[in-house]
């Protein structure tokens, strides 16, 4: 592990909700989300979608498999 993937951190609360704000936005009239949000709820999708970040982020101790 190199010196900068050992010094980021996961992201705060505040850049989390900006990022699947944000995120939310470029995709919200695409199919894909409409279903998704038929299928399980607005709010269900929103944390689906912020897990999603989560999972994208490079945390160290946490292998990807």
């Amino acid at each position: 592990m190199n010196k900068s993937t050992a010094s980021r951190k996961p992201y705060s609360e505040a850049q989390l909700e900006a990022v699947g704000s944000g995120v939310e936005q470029g995709i919200c009239d695409t199919v894909a989300w409409q279903d998704m949000v038929r299928r399980v709820g607005l709010k269900e999708a929103r944390r689906i979608l912020r897990l999603g970040v989560l999972s994208a982020q490079d945390i160290p101790g946490n292998p990807k498999n």
